[in-house]
């Protein structure tokens, strides 16, 4: 009976323990610290610095400093790595950073593995995990007198890893169960609960400590370009200057009178232009030399300069352009002359001192305009073309005189219009006529000029001949007949008149 009495009372206590504290199954790896650990075993927090983002850009030419990031800033944090399954947690102690102390900082916890409820199971995979804690300073925070290039840094601290079990309750009683696999799976209702008392504190270690740097990148803010560096000498050179606190800018050629800008264009930026007009070309028609762009900025209310040099190449072209479509010609054949420049007002053509014709610019092309005369029987010989040009010079009206030669071969045909017993009669005038020859319908007819300054060309027809025909002149003329011109002629031949 008493035996009874105490197996009843032995039962009765164990159920009174088993409700009050539960009843742990599966004791897991380490003295209850396997479920989660660090990574290694046997490694320590380590604390470290951040000063990434405390850097500014500095302007070499005028001292002056930006920062690079809107929020400058620097931080100290402890790190480990943890695998297992878990919480990791990092807290910092007796932080000191930018010239400041401060007593604690704790942020978020980190999930270490993974570990899940699907259909009232527990399930877990345990995983990797890197565990930290970092604290941040912003630098604008600290007044501008009292900021450094260097601040000292120092921090103690600590990272707490908590595992997890999982906890099945029954009847008012409940059950651990660690997971020690890898990953796995529980089937019984329960929950997923933190392990306070089996938390693994580390401590990294003391008196680390080192130096927040401002990192400084020396930048020159200057920046001069020119449109080119090889010009035409009716060309202008284009020079744009851009940099910060610019108050002026002048370019100068070699032996010319500087050209100064004071008037920036826009924030920073200044244009300048300057044409090649004071340059002589009259040994050379090509101009090498250097120019020098002379920059002038502010520093803290003192103007400051520095000269930037270039090399360019100037070719000379004559901004008056005119062309002949020839400059020999038979008597009925038409004279062209082309006329451009900038700032074209009107172009005259006067002949031996004789006015001609003009030309006004081409309402499409206002620097371009074109003069044409035909020539008759009265022009034959080797005469002067004088081209006069007007135009606006920027202050006023200019004007430019241009010679030209040119030769006009008298060339007669005794009719255009022909009966099959008719004959065509061409005569060539020149003074220092070689030879001459027609084409027509396949038959050559030639002759030397053998001295005299005019021949006659005959040309007879048959009944193959009828119709309208292209008469092709050839005239060689000067020493040898080396030189030689063509002209184009059209005749009808009736075979019934």
């Amino acid at each position: 009976m008493f035996y009874r009495m105490q197996s009843f009372f032995t039962i009765f206590l164990i159920s009174v323990l088993l409700l009050s504290f539960g009843t742990f199954a599966e004791a897991n790896e380490e003295e209850g610290k396997g479920v989660i650990n660090f990574s290694p075993k046997e490694s320590v927090p380590k604390i470290k610095a951040d000063d990434f983002f405390f850097r500014v850009k500095r302007n070499i030419r005028t001292g002056k400093r930006t920062w690079i990031d809107d929020h400058p800033e620097v931080a100290v944090g402890i790190i480990a790595q943890a695998y297992g399954l878990g919480i990791g947690q990092g807290t910092l102690e007796d932080i000191t950073i930018l010239g400041e102390t401060f007593k604690k900082h704790q942020e978020k916890t980190w999930d270490v593995g993974t570990e899940w409820i699907e259909k009232g199971e527990g399930k877990w995979e345990k995983g990797d995990a890197t565990v930290t804690c970092v604290f941040k300073r912003y630098v604008k925070d600290v007044p501008k007198h009292k900021r450094k290039d260097i601040y000292d840094w120092s921090a103690e601290g600590y990272i707490r890893l908590t595992p997890k079990a999982w906890k099945k309750v029954v009847n008012q009683s409940f059950s651990l169960s660690w997971p020690v696999s890898v990953r796995g799976t529980y089937g019984a209702s329960g929950s997923w609960e933190k392990q306070n008392d089996e938390s693994i504190d580390r401590y990294a270690a003391e008196g680390t400590h080192g130096k927040h740097r401002l990192q400084i990148y020396p930048y020159d803010p200057l920046r001069v370009s020119f449109n080119k560096t090889t010009f035409w000498s009716d060309e202008k050179l284009k020079v744009t200057v851009k940099m910060e606190d610019l108050t002026s800018a002048s370019v100068k050629l070699a032996g010319q009178t500087p050209i100064l800008d004071s008037t920036p264009d826009a924030p920073d930026k200044i244009y300048i232009s300057s044409d090649f007009s004071g340059l002589d070309f009259s040994s050379s028609n090509e101009w090498y030399g250097k120019v020098t762009v002379t920059i002038n900025y502010d520093v803290d209310g003192t103007t400051q300069s520095t000269d930037v040099e270039q090399y360019i190449t100037v070719k000379y072209r004559d901004p008056l352009s005119i062309s002949f479509n020839k400059t020999t010609f038979g008597t009925g054949e038409e004279l062209v002359v082309d006329v451009e420049r900038k700032g074209l007002y009107v172009a005259n053509m006067y002949i031996n001192g004789k006015y001609r014709t003009y030309g006004y610019p081409n309402p499409d092309a206002l620097t371009k305009t074109q003069m044409r005369t035909t020539f008759t029987s009265d022009d034959v010989g080797d005469h002067e073309v004088k081209i006069l040009v007007s135009y606006d010079k920027g202050n006023g009206v200019g004007w430019i005189e241009k010679s030209y030669t040119i030769s006009v071969i008298g060339v007669s045909y005794n009719n255009t219009v022909f009966g099959l017993y008719d004959k065509l009669e061409v005569t060539v005038t020149k003074s220092d006529l070689y030879y001459a020859n027609i084409s027509v319908n396949g038959d050559t007819v030639g002759k030397y000029a053998s001295g005299n300054t005019s021949v006659t060309l005959q040309k007879s027809f048959d009944s193959n001949d009828g119709g309208y025909h292209e008469v092709v002149l050839t005239i060689n003329y000067g020493p040898g007949g080396a030189q030689s011109h063509t002209h184009y002629g059209y005749i009808t031949v009736l075979v019934d008149r």
